[in-house]
């Protein structure tokens, strides 16, 4: 049995304390009624801090009260607050009153309850709801259950805790996503390439494992930003980031937790989803082991994963599902634009496209579209396939706003040489 340490609760919420207590609340009164999902409330909800639910055929509530007082100095709140509870619902029947502050014994020798106690409860009655209290013997109770130890870290520990550790995952994700651009800027807007099909495809999969695979510029990522839900846990890593030693360094950067807590904290979650974004870079990996243990994990824990990719490693990263993992999986490609839905945005947005066939066909990729707006008031419509490519050479690869002492020279060479060492067959001596 764990011992609630209330001055590092008040110390690590400070200003806050009832706002945190509200919470903790909620999460126990969640917990003890089996509720994985939620419950429904209205902002600035009044009596009761959520919509009441049905429980053993009871419409059921709860009330958080964080005093700083003795419940004795505080009874008429206590009571205000059932009073306005039943108003708001008049078909409540019972209450759960969750309090930091003990219930102290009547200082009558022959009774057991003091006189607030006993107003409290006979207000109550009157209103007809039954009320249980839930006090601090309660609440350590159901905080010394393994899988609440991550409420018990939070709210009660110093220092930082698994739920620290998740919000910096959680965090990860969000600036990995923020650089990620889900429209194009064109004379003073944005056009917004809806992909309806793709979504529901990626959303409504029964799949655990799912391969989104496209050419680079196609707007995978993208559609994982617009498809992102706010309601269940989802990550996502870079497939990059596991080039370290092990999960657990690859983990530590947020937070002094590893694999195994990652998979406890989210055990009871009935949806979870990970992210491994440019699953291609997975064949750079110098240590495979260090991948394989994290995906070991999460498929043996009912986790959905998603790997964007492009078509260049879909059959090596199906081959290492199917043979590898025996894991069944769904494929989802996000093709180019077609000719079709090219003319479609041209005439919506007037934009004119270029003459040129093979030019046309390369702006149904996302990032050459992006490109040929950003240079839309600088070219003609008679721009060609080659004046095009060596545009996007001087901007994209030398850099050539920059040419002091031949720096876009430089990085011209730079970027050949490096193509040429990626090119190179790699010896089996």
């Amino acid at each position: 049995m764990i011992a609630l340490n209330w001055n590092i609760f008040r110390s690590k919420f400070h200003l806050r304390e009832r706002a945190a207590f509200e919470s903790l609340a909620y999460v126990l009164f969640c917990y003890e009624h089996g509720i994985k999902v939620g419950i429904f409330r209205f902002k600035n909800q009044t009596g009761i801090e959520t919509e009441p639910i049905l429980h053993e055929g009871k419409l059921t509530g709860f009330q958080a009260k964080y005093y700083e007082t003795k419940l004795s100095s505080n009874k008429d709140d206590i009571i205000d607050s059932l009073r306005k509870a039943k108003s708001k619902n008049p078909s409540l029947q019972k209450i759960l009153l969750y309090t930091n502050q003990e219930l102290s014994e009547s200082r009558d020798k022959t009774k057991k309850k003091p006189v607030y106690h006993l107003a409290i409860e006979k207000v109550a009655t009157e209103l007809d709801i039954e009320l249980e209290w839930r006090v601090n013997s309660h609440i350590e109770k159901q905080l010394s259950v393994p899988e609440n130890d991550y409420l018990v870290s939070y709210f009660f520990e110093t220092g930082t805790g698994i739920i620290d550790f998740l919000e910096q995952l959680k965090q990860h994700s969000a600036h990995i996503l923020y650089a990620i651009h889900t429209d194009i800027p064109f004379a003073g807007g944005t056009i917004k390439i809806e992909r309806p099909v793709a979504i529901s495809s990626l959303n409504n999969s029964t799949a655990q494992v799912i391969i989104l695979a496209g050419e680079g510029g196609s707007g995978k990522t993208a559609l994982i930003k617009d498809s992102w839900p706010d309601n269940k846990p989802c990550y996502i890593l870079k497939a990059a980031e596991f080039n370290r030693g092990s999960i657990s360094e690859v983990l530590r950067q947020f937070g002094r937790f590893g694999l195994s807590d990652l998979i406890r904290a989210h055990s009871e979650e009935p949806e979870k989803i990970f992210v491994i974004d440019s699953a291609e870079k997975l064949a750079d990996l110098e240590n495979q082991d260090v991948f394989i243990e994290l995906l070991s994990a999460l498929i043996g824990s009912h986790w959905k994963i998603i790997f964007t990719t492009r078509l260049s490693y879909l059959d090596d990263l199906r081959f290492q599902m199917m043979e590898v993992y025996r894991q069944p999986f769904e494929t989802i490609t996000l093709g180019n634009l077609t000719t079709e839905e090219l003319e479609e945005l041209s005439r919506r947005f007037q934009f004119r496209l270029p003459a040129e066939h093979r030019l046309q066909q390369m702006l149904g990729n996302l990032f050459y579209m992006k490109e040929y707006l950003a240079l839309y008031d600088t070219i003609s419509e008679k721009i060609d396939f080659a004046k095009f490519r060596n545009i996007l050479w001087q901007k994209r690869i030398q850099h050539s706003s920059f040419k002091k002492n031949n720096a876009h020279l430089e990085r011209e060479k730079c970027f050949l040489q490096l193509a040429k060492n990626a090119a190179i067959p790699v010896a089996f001596l």
